[in-house]
């Protein structure tokens, strides 16, 4: 009998379509491998030391489908205008975005948080803080575009970003910045404001 290995991930590695499958295929052949009676303590069997082959096989092929994508790390305000630029490509509607941010910076996720017309979106501060506070971020960095092209930050916006950064302060959530994008271009309002 032709035994497959388990497929070899590591970490920072993206899983491949194929090394999925193979995962899952193991996980299959290995549960059906064991009597009725290990399947039903299963849970329980799956993580001891002394698990049978068959359970620390399928023990690999859970880590490896289990384990989470790698974040991606936002290290400066050019990460941000990169993913950013990338995000609003051919938008045509006013949209704020929240990236909700660990300590380090690793992006926990986005959310649209108002969908405007082609010249405005009106969220409050509540609506833009509520995301990083659900997921528990440690700091968050507010986006918008502006469809017409120019990335000029208007005075609403600034005015905005001054309530967004008292209210970040209270939360302790750090706001990070708050980019105004258009036309492939963005402008950073912590660089404009000098905060």
């Amino acid at each position: 009998m032709n035994k497959k290995k388990p497929p070899r991930a590591t970490r920072g590695k993206r899983r491949t379509a194929t090394e999925i499958a193979e995962a899952l295929e193991l996980y299959d052949l290995a549960r059906a491998a064991l009597p009725a009676a290990a399947r039903a303590d299963l849970s329980d069997l799956i993580w001891r030391s002394d698990a049978p082959p068959e359970v620390a096989a399928l023990r690999r092929a859970l880590e490896i489908a289990l384990r989470p994508p790698p974040r991606t790390i936002i290290r400066g305000v050019a990460d941000a205008k990169a993913w950013l630029t990338a995000y609003y490509a051919g938008r045509a509607q006013e949209e704020v975005v929240v990236l909700s941010l660990t300590a380090k910076h690793a992006i926990i996720r986005h959310d649209v948080v108002a969908v405007g017309s082609v010249s405005s979106a009106d969220p409050t501060v509540a609506d833009i803080v509520r995301p990083a506070i659900r997921c528990g971020a440690e700091a968050m960095i507010v986006a918008h575009n502006h469809p017409s092209g120019d990335p000029a930050p208007s005075p609403e916006d600034v005015a905005f970003t001054r309530r967004l950064r008292e209210a970040g302060t209270l939360l302790g959530i750090d706001v990070v910045d708050h980019l105004a994008v258009g036309a492939g271009e963005v402008v950073s309002l912590r660089e404009r404001m000098a905060w």
